[in-house]
């Protein structure tokens, strides 16, 4: 019996992918196509407001306790995946972090929660832009570090493991490095 196997694949590339094995398949089998992933939606893409006056009007329609400005924010960063997030918010408090005023305490704890995270690492280089965009200081990873303590019951030692750790594949793999003396980060081109 014929079989595929497919390892791997990203968010950039699931359509296209899944177009070519979905076509292996129903040639081997004869049968023809009957839906594509052409234009198909998925996390935060689903019903994303295409318009300013259809952004506008979702994030009036989302912004009960939180302000407009940082449900538009949400928005930005999470598409409509952020509706999830602001009802956690709203159930949790939204105290911004000192280090990065634009994200939350809460924010972080919901990432760690609904999407399984138990890295530090894997906050910065998957679960957010952080790291891409620059904005990495040795005071906000310590600070997220504290809250992913908090959140997931670490000890000191575990805490300190994991910041070490997410500093060295920040260096090894990005050429992004800590200088705790300063508390910035430098990027190596």
């Amino acid at each position: 019996t014929p079989f595929f196997s497919v390892v791997g694949g990203k968010w950039t590339t699931f359509r296209a992918l899944g177009e070519h094995v979905s076509s292996l398949a129903l040639e081997i089998l004869g049968r023809p196509r009957l839906i594509s992933t052409r234009g198909l939606e998925i996390g935060g893409g689903k019903k994303l407001p295409q318009t300013p006056s259809t952004v506008d009007a979702w994030v009036v329609k989302h912004s009960q306790t939180l302000s407009q400005e940082r449900v538009r924010g949400l928005l930005a960063r999470y598409g409509t995946r952020a509706e999830a997030l602001i009802a956690w918010l709203e159930a949790r408090g939204d105290h911004a972090l000192v280090t990065l005023p634009g994200y939350s305490a809460e924010e972080f704890a919901y990432l760690i929660a609904a999407e399984g995270a138990t890295r530090l690492d894997d906050l910065f280089l998957r679960r957010t832009s952080l790291a891409f965009v620059g904005h990495l200081t040795t005071e906000l990873v310590d600070e997220v570090a504290a809250i992913m303590a908090a959140e997931l019951d670490w000890s000191a030692d575990r805490t300190l493991i994991e910041i070490e750790r997410t500093w060295q594949i920040l260096a090894e793999s990005h050429g992004v490095e800590s200088d705790n003396k300063l508390g910035t980060s430098q990027k190596s081109f």
